[in-house]
């Protein structure tokens, strides 16, 4: 059995969440520093056994590139240099910070500096929740 990582890639921070191993169920997992992203990504995918990675892809609402989105596309071809027998798989990631900030609003958590990147791994499993849907 394995999981599925998924990965909301921002110019800072990049937020996590795993599947469960049958794909039935998904959690934000963490963030990590784009700075530590190689050093702290195998550790991670050993962890979870993880066989994929579901990465959001920015885009706009009538689905062409925005201006992050080649940005996001230069990032991952380096995970794929990095690991080049490792399936990567993208979602469009259209909304998923305000649907992860609502979500997170409604679990009542007060989103401060301190813990902004719980947004980020939210919308990370938003990504892999929409790439399961």
């Amino acid at each position: 059995m394995h999981y599925l990582i998924g990965l909301d890639i921002g110019e800072k921070r990049i937020g996590v969440a795993v599947s469960d191993s049958m794909g039935l169920g998904v959690r934000a997992h963490s963030t990590i520093d784009v700075e530590k992203f190689f050093e702290e990504l195998p550790a991670l995918l050993a962890e979870y056994n993880a066989k994929e990675i579901v990465i959001g892809l920015p885009k706009h609402k009538d689905g062409t590139d925005s201006e992050q989105t080649q940005k996001v596309r230069n990032f991952v071809a380096k995970i794929a240099e990095a690991f080049p027998d490792m399936p990567l798989h993208f979602e469009n990631e259209i909304l998923t910070s305000s649907e992860a900030k609502s979500r997170l609003k409604n679990r009542g958590v007060k989103i401060t500096e301190a813990n902004k990147g719980l947004i980020d791994s939210e919308a990370a499993a938003i990504i892999l929740e929409q790439y399961f849907a």
